[in-house]
Protein backbone atom coordinates (compact mmCIF):
# COMPACT_ATOMS: atom_id res chain seq x y z
CA UNK A 1 0.00 0.00 0.00
CA UNK A 2 2.61 2.41 1.23
CA UNK A 3 5.04 1.57 -1.97
CA UNK A 4 2.47 1.97 -4.27
CA UNK A 5 1.79 5.42 -3.45
CA UNK A 6 5.27 6.51 -2.89
CA UNK A 7 5.80 5.53 -6.74
CA UNK A 8 2.95 7.28 -7.14
CA UNK A 9 4.30 10.58 -5.61
CA UNK A 10 7.46 10.05 -7.01
CA UNK A 11 5.47 9.98 -10.77
CA UNK A 12 3.49 12.38 -10.09
CA UNK A 13 6.74 14.69 -8.58
CA UNK A 14 8.19 14.02 -12.23
CA UNK A 15 5.59 15.18 -14.01
CA UNK A 16 5.71 18.48 -11.88
CA UNK A 17 3.75 21.03 -11.17
CA UNK A 18 3.39 22.34 -8.07
CA UNK A 19 -0.83 22.44 -7.95
CA UNK A 20 -1.15 18.98 -9.77
CA UNK A 21 1.07 17.64 -7.48
CA UNK A 22 -0.83 18.76 -3.98
CA UNK A 23 -3.91 17.52 -5.51
CA UNK A 24 -2.45 14.36 -6.14
CA UNK A 25 -0.65 14.01 -2.76
CA UNK A 26 -4.42 14.88 -1.16
CA UNK A 27 -6.17 12.13 -3.26
CA UNK A 28 -3.24 9.59 -2.09
CA UNK A 29 -3.89 10.53 1.41
CA UNK A 30 -7.60 10.02 1.44
CA UNK A 31 -6.76 6.81 -0.56
CA UNK A 32 -4.82 5.68 2.36
CA UNK A 33 -6.99 7.37 5.38
CA UNK A 34 -9.84 4.97 3.70
CA UNK A 35 -7.92 2.08 3.11
CA UNK A 36 -6.26 2.62 6.70
CA UNK A 37 -9.82 3.11 8.13
CA UNK A 38 -11.13 0.14 6.65
CA UNK A 39 -8.38 -2.54 7.92
CA UNK A 40 -9.06 -0.52 11.56
CA UNK A 41 -12.52 -1.75 11.09
CA UNK A 42 -11.68 -5.09 10.16
CA UNK A 43 -9.59 -6.02 13.20
CA UNK A 44 -12.50 -4.73 15.26
CA UNK A 45 -15.15 -6.70 14.02
CA UNK A 46 -12.87 -9.94 15.06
Amino acid sequence: MARSSKAYMWGTHMSGGRIAKQADLKYVQEKESKAMSAIFQLRLAK
